[in-house]
């Protein structure tokens, strides 16, 4: 009896042991599985993170050609505008001159 006894616990400790053994690596592998779920969201985080960047790098870009054609369209405008001025000038001294050789005429 002491015999079956004693083979018993050995049973029985054999048992506990594998089931702690079984436990443990059910416990490494939902941690394998739990890390490897991290790193693949990280990944997912920054590859959004990066298309963002580069979105919000385009558009900043489009708005500085937007603001570059404005600039260009101002200065544009601005050159006629001034062009526009020298010739009404040049042509009130034109009338003038004329309207004063008419007047040396008359006299």
């Amino acid at each position: 009896r002491a015999s079956e006894a004693a083979t018993a616990f050995l049973r029985a400790s054999e048992a506990a042991t594998a089931l702690r053994a079984s436990e443990a690596v059910t416990a490494l592998r939902a941690s394998e599985a739990a890390t490897a779920l991290r790193a693949s969201e990280a990944r997912e985080a920054a590859t959004a993170l990066r298309a963002s960047e580069v979105a919000t790098a385009f558009r900043a870009s489009e708005a500085a050609a937007e603001l570059r054609a404005l600039e260009a369209a101002t200065a544009l405008r601005a050159s006629e505008a001034r062009e526009a001025a020298t010739a009404l000038r040049a042509s009130e001294v034109a009338t003038a001159f004329r309207a004063s050789e008419a007047a040396a005429e008359l006299r």
